[in-house]
């Protein structure tokens, strides 16, 4: 049996084969699409199969159909379908389910729109929309939001934004401003020493946006999209090692720094905003001097050689090749070079250092390239993506 996507998808000379086909039939005849044959047009007994994909009345007609899920508080409400030259209205009800015949010419956009009882603003959905078949999609509920800066809204307002985000509902930066460089002040929660050496008293950070969207080896664990990765500006108070004996032996995936990152660093995060930040696939070798990268799932991460140096500096080639450079990074001067309490100070990426089973990658006092002992107390920077 067809998808509706399937029916969806035909080719303008298939459209014509079956308009000149209808045309030869009886009244009682049905005309259907198998996508998968050379031949669109099939028999009653595939019609039948095939009931309630595309009938003779609407190839005839010109017509596709629209069938619209209303995931919310909609009950009542009064919805609008607009397309081309095309308009509908009505209202939403019990079963919180329509179906509305459009009829596309060529590839044709249409928005749903109907404002939830609990919304402050329109919920809209955009369905393109060509040829004959059954077009199923959703209104999710959205609107419960106001458009706030990444410095300035509240983490309920940022929370609630990013959450309309997701649903595609309103665009960061184009809808609210949000740019590379903007920051946010946040509060971090106290951390004992698990699984480290150090522990952190409770203290105040500065969390930037330094990308716009996914890069090379980031992307979201949940398949949706990346809108901003975002950084620390500077290090935490206390310094802290990689592993507690000089190895890099297990890379990222297997040093305490990365638990350390997902489970106290992430508990740190105020609970108020730790919703925004989205469980990350993350891409390091998965050996110093190895020729394979391993994917590793966290909510934070250290950043690897090629997202800031953009290049492999120091690290494995395989791992560089793999990923890409953060837009924040490119800013050697400004933007490279980390604090620990005021002070200039070296700080960890993830990335094994390609020359030896003891180092990892590091960022100097002066925004270049090192390596040092996995056991080395240094500067901590993690990073999110929301």
């Amino acid at each position: 049996m067809p998808t509706d996507k399937d029916m969806a998808v035909l080719g303008t000379d298939a459209l014509k084969a079956i308009k000149e086909w209808v045309k030869k039939q009886k009244p009682e005849t049905d005309a259907t699409v198998n996508p998968d044959s050379e031949n669109p047009v099939q028999s009653k007994a595939v019609a039948k199969a095939l009931e309630g994909y595309v009938k003779k009345e609407d190839v005839v007609a010109g017509c596709a159909t629209l069938k619209i899920t209303f995931d919310g508080d909609f009950e009542g409400q009064a919805y609008t379908i607009k397309g081309g030259s095309e308009s509908y209205e009505g209202v939403v009800p019990p079963e919180m389910a329509v179906s509305q015949t459009v009829k596309p010419e060529g590839m044709t956009e249409y928005t749903i729109s109907a404002t939830a009882k609990s919304g402050k603003e329109p919920s809209t959905h955009v369905e393109q929309v060509q040829f004959y078949g059954v077009y199923p999609c959703t209104l999710e509920e959205g609107g419960d939001y106001d458009i706030v800066s990444w410095a300035d809204g509240t983490d309920e307002q940022i929370v609630k934004l990013l959450a309309a985000a997701d649903k595609g509902l309103v665009d960061l930066a184009e809808d609210c401003g949000w740019q590379v460089g903007d920051t946010r002040t946040v509060i971090l929660g106290a951390m004992a020493a698990t699984g480290v050496g150090e522990a952190h008293e409770s203290q105040q950070v500065k969390l930037v946006l330094t990308h716009a969207g996914a890069t090379p080896g980031i992307s979201r664990v949940d398949g949706k999209e990346i809108h901003f990765q975002v950084d620390l500006v500077d290090c935490l108070n206390e310094k802290g090692y990689m592993n507690d004996s000089n190895t890099n032996n297990g890379s990222w995936d297997g040093c305490a720094r990365r638990t350390w990152c997902n489970k106290v660093f992430y508990n740190a995060v105020p609970e108020t905003i730790r919703p925004i930040f989205k469980e990350m696939k993350v891409t390091t070798a998965e050996t110093y001097n190895g020729s394979l990268n391993k994917e590793s799932h966290d909510y934070f991460a250290l950043r690897a050689a090629q997202e800031v140096f953009g290049s492999a500096s120091g690290s494995n080639a395989t791992e560089a090749a793999a990923l890409g450079q953060v837009d924040y990074y490119k800013n050697e001067a400004q933007h490279r070079v980390k604090h620990v309490q005021g002070s200039a100070h070296y700080w960890w990426l993830r990335s094994p250092g390609a020359s030896s089973s003891s180092y990892f990658c590091l960022v100097t006092t002066t925004g270049s390239a090192n390596t040092y002992s996995a056991a080395t107390a240094t500067g901590l920077a993690p990073f999110g993506c929301i």
